[in-house]
């Protein structure tokens, strides 16, 4: 079904360029990792726009024209595209700002998706993934396909990889994505009904993957309570507008939910999006709702900016305060009455007396389907262990 509403965005967003413009050109882009691979991905240009379409996500973003080239930034991520317009091609790089100097040469021709038959492949896998340390760690993988098209994810017990989308051929296969927080690319070969491969995370860093058919595999609980009564409940953290600090007793006699994110981080973005879709049911059943941002920034008013760019990016409704620099230890220090911090996102439920009440560690997002809809029960849920009665 995915794949059918790909091949409709294509389709349909094409139309619709084309009816206001002209020269919108349905382009294949590649970023390459090295002199002998590329990860691709599908877009499309118009006079002012350019899409980037991951499966059934399509990011819209404007173009902004300098001297010689074109640029399309990300109004979240810190993170752009640069290139050169050259006829329907284009020519360039993906610069992510959040890394440093970290860049990606950039090409794309015009180009479309193709249906080819080919052989079926499994809904879901059981995977395992093995660092480049030598330590594995559980996952599961859902494919949909249309023919030689193939779309899904990668579920992890803290999150997903997002929208994928690729081709299969001739027992391998290809998924990809390009958020522009992230360029991810999963190859594989399929043997005696086993996957075996590798997953690049732009051109720094591999790890090899293996899979199975399995559809009753299961990860452990993401989303886990924890039980901490007579953990004294305290931190301080910064307002991102005034600079001031902000403790517990700024918010005494409500029922609290903290969200540690990080505006780097795409599964926080797609867990802030759903947080702003119930704030006002939140805030109607007497629940506050804040944001903690842990940035990739050497000094607070970098981190404010991105702060302030993610909410202003995704029309936050809610209060977004900074908690320190991006790390698991450093959120652990700040939210030191839990015994850690085990991934970005991870919500906190207090209630009007400030005990917690439970724990989400991850999260995960729409492109995993069911599972969305699962975790979106279960902060509901928890939601409910803090309502004022």
């Amino acid at each position: 079904m995915k794949q059918l509403f790909f091949f409709l965005t294509i389709i349909i967003l094409h139309a619709s360029c084309s009816n206001k413009a002209k020269d919108s050109t349905s382009l294949l882009c590649t970023l390459e990792i090295n002199s002998k691979l590329t990860l691709p991905f599908y877009a499309i240009s118009t006079k002012d726009s350019f899409w980037v379409i991951n499966g059934s996500d399509t990011i819209r973003l404007a173009k902004k024209f300098l001297k010689d080239s074109v640029e399309v930034e990300h109004p979240a991520f810190n993170s752009l595209l640069r290139f050169k317009e050259e006829g329907e091609a284009i020519s360039g790089w993906w610069y992510n700002k959040e890394k440093g100097n970290y860049k990606m040469k950039l090409k794309g021709k015009p180009g479309n998706p193709t249906l080819l038959k080919t052989y079926s492949i499994e809904d879901r896998w059981k995977v395992s993934f093995k660092e480049d340390n030598g330590e594995t760690y559980p996952a599961i993988a859902i494919f949909e396909q249309n023919e030689s098209q193939l779309s899904g994810t990668f579920l992890t017990e803290t999150g997903d990889y997002r929208y994928l989308s690729g081709e299969l051929h001739n027992n391998s296969l290809w998924l990809s994505t390009f958020d522009f927080a992230h360029a991810f690319l999963f190859t594989a070969q399929r043997t005696e009904g086993k996957l075996t491969g590798t997953f690049y995370s732009g051109h720094h860093y591999t790890e090899t993957w293996t899979a199975e058919p399995n559809d009753t595999f299961q990860l452990t609980d993401a989303l886990e309570r924890i039980d901490i009564s007579g953990t004294p409940v305290s931190f301080q953290v910064t307002d991102i507008n005034s600079g001031l600090n902000v403790d517990l007793s700024q918010f005494q006699n409500e029922a609290l939910i903290i969200q540690i994110f990080g505006s780097w981080c795409p599964n926080c973005y797609d867990e802030s999006r759903y947080l702003n879709e119930i704030v006002s049911e939140l805030q109607t059943e007497g629940v506050k709702l804040i944001g903690v941002g842990f940035e990739r920034s050497e000094n607070r008013e970098s981190a404010f900016e991105k702060l302030v760019r993610y909410k202003k990016a995704l029309g936050l409704n809610y209060s977004l305060y900074y908690g320190g620099m991006a790390s698991k230890d450093s959120a652990s220090q700040v939210f030191s009455f839990i015994e850690r911090v085990a991934s970005f996102p991870t919500l906190i439920f207090l209630d009007q007396d400030h005990k917690v009440k439970a724990i989400h560690s991850g999260f995960s997002g729409p492109a995993t389907g069911e599972e969305y809809e699962k975790s979106k029960a279960e902060i509901m849920k928890s939601v409910g262990l803090i309502t004022p009665k």
